[in-house]
């Protein structure tokens, strides 16, 4: 059966139109790709302008298309480098530093669908250099400044320490008060001693790593009307300064019945006190 001239006629005219529709999509694409470059571009002389803030818009534009995520990087470039120069020109070269090294790195691992062209590359290799020089210059004010804000960081992370040991609180904080460190520890009895004479002392026993009573002794407050042997203040005696193992040894035949009552009759015998 043969086709007539008619049919033949119509059957091309079917696959033109069948071509131009397939077609179309891929000529959409292309047109809408060419605008993107011309507009891309076009967004780059703003940024040589001085124009960040309206150029940074103007990029983030196309983040909003999907048909563009091939391009992506192009796009986080001028995001950065625009985020970069605003930091620049506001004198914040700590926080420009970063940007301009990550628009470093974008160039150099040559990622990028679309080239920076030669005007522009100038421009971006320009200002990083002057970023990478203002920040070196102000380095040691920075560091100086994280110095000082990790001491403030550090301090804010501690407990609020009270004056003297109290019932609850962690033992790892017992030497932190206003006592001081201990004068002596009671391994058996898991107890602190802050001893200024031998009816004065403050005392915290701790089980389970916290402290779980007290006692104070202190009659006083600390230091006033304390007395002086040997030229020594009473109020600041520490008995672990001295050998009291050997005086114990010496004296034990006089009545002290353990080392710890050596403490107290050692503090009191202060005559002694040179020969330990």
């Amino acid at each position: 059966m043969s086709i007539s001239k008619e049919d033949k006629k119509l059957l091309f005219k079917i696959f033109l139109i069948i071509v131009f529709l397939v077609l179309i999509p891929f000529f959409l694409k292309t047109i809408k790709r060419g605008a993107f470059i011309i507009k891309y571009y076009s967004i780059w002389n703003t940024v040589v302008d001085g124009k960040y803030y309206k150029a940074r818009a103007d990029f983030k534009k196309f983040l909003k298309d999907e048909s563009l995520l091939d391009c992506s990087k192009n796009i986080y470039i001028g995001v950065d480098f625009c985020d970069a120069c605003i930091y620049y020109t506001e004198k914040d070269y700590r926080n420009a530093k970063p940007l301009s090294d990550k628009v470093a790195s974008y160039l150099e691992r040559d990622v990028l669908k679309y080239k920076i062209n030669k005007k522009h590359r100038e421009y971006i290799d320009e200002m990083i250099e002057s970023i990478n020089e203002k920040y070196s210059a102000h380095k040691a004010d920075y560091d100086e400044e994280d110095r000082i804000e990790k001491i403030k960081s550090m301090e804010h992370s501690l407990p609020n320490i009270p004056e003297v040991p109290c019932v609850g609180m962690p033992e790892k904080y017992i030497d932190r008060t206003d006592l001081g460190k201990h004068s002596r520890y009671d391994a058996d009895t898991s107890t602190y001693y802050w001893i200024y004479t031998s009816y004065k002392y403050f005392s915290a026993e701790c089980d389970n790593k916290k402290v779980v009573s007290i006692y104070d002794g202190r009659k006083n407050e600390l230091g006033s009307g304390s007395k002086k042997n040997n030229g020594q203040n009473l109020s600041e005696f520490d008995a672990d300064e001295y050998d009291i193992d050997s005086y114990y040894d010496d004296n034990k035949d006089e009545g002290l019945d353990d080392v710890d009552d050596a403490y107290d009759d050692f503090e009191d015998d202060s005559e002694f006190w040179d020969d330990y």
